[in-house]
């Protein structure tokens, strides 16, 4: 029998700024933080380990700026709380950090103390007032390290932050740029974000084929053309055209399945957007 060596664990995950804005539009499940792999076939990124640290990289040439977690005993998933919504505001603050034209919300509670940033870590509760630790300037360099999380408010300056798992990483972060990606399981789920205001486009008429070949944005497009095999998730802001998408997604799978004698639910989170937008999407979107 051959001894099975057991897997060095994770102490700090690093993301360039083309994977974090993939994974903020992703799927992630519970099990992702076991071992931080990604789907196989992932839209332009890819996987690299070098002992306990995780690379997830695009596959860009160009060399970017970064955001370095501690995931180990003492970083930023220790308290126990739900580590999705940790990551995903790490990443939210992250996207602020390489875009400024990205808001953080001011319900999270940002604090400023110099290069530091604090944030709450989850939607604030009376027994739940962790705190999620940034510095902004590790080391004097451009990238955003994510180091620690505490179960209440505390001083930024006060708070410790150890730089070995930052230095451990930007040490080796050349080597995973070009180093051959690794295969991973089919752990997540990648979506769709949608980055482009489409203005007048957002009541522009015409029709279903219209809409399909040319009034779509490529990413919309990407996603009333993916098949039912999975979920999907779509992400953007408002006036993306979110809810545009999914009624021509809605009507284009009709169309090319012919089944005009299904029914089909489209859910939404009010009346109103079902009947003032919803209703009219699919009147303007007539073939």
């Amino acid at each position: 029998m051959h001894k099975i060596e057991p897997q060095c664990p994770v102490s700090t995950l690093v993301l360039d700024e083309e994977a974090v804005k993939i994974l903020d539009s992703a799927l992630i499940e519970d099990e992702w933080f076991e071992s931080f792999e990604i789907p196989p076939d992932s839209p332009g990124i890819r996987r690299v380990k070098f002992g306990d640290v995780v690379y997830i990289i695009s596959r860009l040439e160009d060399i970017s700026r970064v955001l370095i977690i501690n995931v180990g005993d003492k970083g930023v998933f220790h308290d126990g709380g739900s580590k999705r919504t940790t990551l995903s505001r790490i990443l939210r603050v992250a996207t602020r950090h390489f875009d400024r034209g990205v808001n953080i919300p001011s319900a999270w509670q940002v604090y400023h103390d110099g290069s530091r940033l604090s944030i709450y870590a989850a939607t604030l509760y009376k027994s739940s007032f962790n705190r999620i630790y940034f510095e902004q300037s590790p080391r004097g360099d451009d990238n955003i390290y994510a180091f620690t999380q505490t179960e209440r408010p505390e001083d930024l300056d006060k708070v410790g932050i150890d730089y070995k798992n930052y230095d451990d990483a930007i040490e080796k972060y050349l080597d995973a740029v070009g180093s051959v990606e690794e295969f991973s399981p089919e752990v997540g789920m990648y979506g769709i974000l949608l980055t482009e205001p489409l203005g007048k486009r957002l009541s522009t008429p015409g029709t279903l084929t219209d809409w399909h070949e040319r009034l779509l944005s490529p990413e919309q497009r990407d996603f009333v053309n993916r098949d039912h095999k999975s979920p999907v998730r779509l992400r953007g802001a408002a006036g993306t055209g979110k809810t545009q998408a999914m009624v021509v997604k809605t009507l284009w799978d009709l169309y090319q399945a012919r089944a005009f004698d299904q029914t089909v639910a489209f859910l939404t989170h009010s009346s109103a957007l079902a009947h003032d937008v919803g209703s009219g999407l699919i009147a303007a979107a007539r073939r």
